[in-house]
């Protein structure tokens, strides 16, 4: 397998993009303004659709063929298709074109993401341009802008203003990180300045004024860094997942090994005899878009055997990791657990071992901070206990 088909694989298994490449049609394009034929991609209301191309597009005037077409002679990156957009039109203010999509999956708050793209200036075309960009949005761009098609948002991802595209036989790879705030959805590619803000480089042959891109193979990936996951307390002989799920292209290897059901998994049970900190080290083949290759993890042993252990916090966000808090212990004949806010109302209450707080009241997610706890119980041996102390809520 070739070094590029086997870092695309890598990429794709990654990517929030869906019909990355353009290649999955509802039909052959056989004229401009038909990028809604690659679904799910469109445009933004009242701005002219983007273009689509692709080598089914066999009449004789090839207007949106590949490789030959209206706007120059042009392979795809990959596949049998791909996209195109104005960026600038000279003589015809504000004349933009962008492709939109919705991604595979909403974006999380703080993660980071790489975004990849890849573009090919027309033939035709006398200018090139720097001010290309990559809006992540919550919702559907809308249009606003003022009488063109400029849409009037600060793109998150942007081209050095100096990196002018006038490439127009190789594929020229776009590249930047993004650090979400969280509920992203959309990408919207394309040249948010308008006309005054927007420089221009003269290319090399060309016979039109304006700046005309063809655009392939888009991908928005997660950062790959080590997880070791959050710190963990257990009962001696009692085992849990520590890590995080795989990711396409790494390997892991966890020291000690002693404890772990595999050391080369990214999510091993860890079931040590003694207080351990574990260190997890990845190493990445996918891309150059990484986070922090090591991490550590510390799991607590606490001898349960003739005792009762409480926690003293959790972290209930979904990601399948310290999400209950549970009263532990080998040997709770009865028990009673309470759980107080800090205004003193009762927010939880339990009197069985497997049954744990998820962090809500009244079917709604509590408040992150300290709460306090009562517990009152009886042991296998008929010893009584009494524990009373904080509990941290995470998220």
């Amino acid at each position: 397998m070739s070094g590029m088909l086997l870092f695309l694989l890598k990429m794709t298994a990654q990517n929030l993009v869906p019909n990355y490449s353009f290649e999955n049609d509802t039909a052959c394009p056989t004229d401009t303004w038909q990028i809604s034929y690659a679904l799910p991609w469109f445009t933004p209301a009242i701005t002219s659709p983007a273009d689509l191309f692709n080598e089914c597009d066999t009449v004789l005037n090839n207007i949106v063929g590949v490789p030959k077409n209206i706007w120059g002679f042009h392979y795809p990156r990959t596949g049998k298709g791909y996209a195109g957009f104005y960026a600038i039109t000279i003589g015809f203010p504000g004349g933009r074109k962008y492709l939109s999509v919705k991604m595979d999956s909403i974006l999380k708050p703080g993660k980071k993401y790489c975004v990849t793209y890849y573009l090919s200036l027309a033939d035709t075309c006398i200018y090139g341009v720097s001010s290309l960009g990559v809006y992540f949005s919550v919702d559907t761009p809308k249009y606003n802008g003022s009488g063109t098609d400029v849409l009037n948002y600060t793109p998150q991802v942007t081209n050095l203003s100096n990196n002018f595209i006038l490439d127009k036989i190789n594929w020229v790879p776009m590249t930047g990180e993004y650090t979400a705030v969280g509920g992203e959805q959309f990408i919207t590619i394309g040249n948010f300045n308008d006309d005054a803000n927007t420089v221009t480089q003269t290319a090399v042959g060309g016979t039109q004024p304006w700046a005309y891109y063809y655009i392939d193979d888009v991908f928005v990936t997660p950062e790959v860094g080590a997880n070791a996951g959050s710190g963990k307390q257990i009962c001696r002989g009692k085992g849990i997942i520590i890590g995080d799920s795989a990711v396409a292209g790494a390997t892991y290897f966890w020291q000690p090994s002693i404890g772990l059901s595999d050391s080369t998994i990214s999510n091993p049970a860890a079931n040590p005899t003694v207080t351990t900190t574990y260190t997890l080290t990845i190493t990445y083949s996918g891309s150059s878009c990484t986070g922090n290759l090591t991490d550590t993890v510390s799991v607590v042993v606490n001898d349960c055997s003739q005792t009762i252990f409480v926690p003293s916090g959790f972290s209930p966000n979904g990601d399948g990791k310290n999400d209950i808090l549970l009263v532990q212990g080998d040997n709770i004949q009865t028990m009673d657990f309470i759980i107080y806010d800090r205004w003193g109302e009762k927010v939880f209450e339990t009197a069985s071992p497997a049954t744990g707080w998820d962090g809500t009241f009244i079917g709604k997610k509590a408040d992150t901070g300290v709460y306090v706890y009562y517990l009152k119980g009886k042991l296998s041996n008929g010893e009584d206990i009494i524990k009373n102390g904080n509990i941290t809520l995470l998220r």
